[in-house]
């Protein structure tokens, strides 16, 4: 991903592993944003809206979860 902030919905479960750079991602629910870096994943809910800001080109593979 570029920089910026994207907002996604998600119909399934997901589990997004971030495999370079990192990325600050506000998952429901949550009252504040969270570092995620390469090697590391988070996971978001089915029916669920998160948001995730880029600062510097990152690299990641979304898996859905059924």
């Amino acid at each position: 991903m570029l920089p910026g902030e994207y907002c996604f919905n998600t119909a399934d479960p997901e589990e997004m592993e971030i495999i370079e750079g990192e990325l600050e991602v506000m998952l429901p629910g949550a009252g504040q944003w969270q570092v995620v870096k390469g090697g590391e994943s988070f996971k978001v809910p089915g029916n669920a809206v998160f948001t995730v800001r880029i600062t510097s080109p990152t690299d990641y593979c979304c898996s859905f979860l059924k």
